[in-house]
């Protein structure tokens, strides 16, 4: 996964993806991702591992689903 090292949080406190289930708590993690160079490959990796939980390339569980 030689991505992450280019993505936009690397090196960001993973915490910050992981955050309660709320609108504004997930306020800051799709800000940094909104400009990643790396989403497609971000959204790849939560597919791959069938993440449930997080922001992935800028998308909580909610709307990943909605774009499979």
């Amino acid at each position: 996964m030689t991505w992450r090292k280019d993505a936009a949080c690397f090196g960001q406190n993973p915490e910050q993806w992981f955050p309660e289930h709320s609108k504004s708590d997930t306020l800051f993690a799709r800000m940094v991702c909104q400009g990643c160079p790396v989403q497609a490959e971000c959204d790849t990796e939560a597919k791959r591992i069938a993440a449930t939980d997080g922001i992935w390339a800028g998308r909580d569980r909610g709307k990943r689903k909605r774009k499979a």
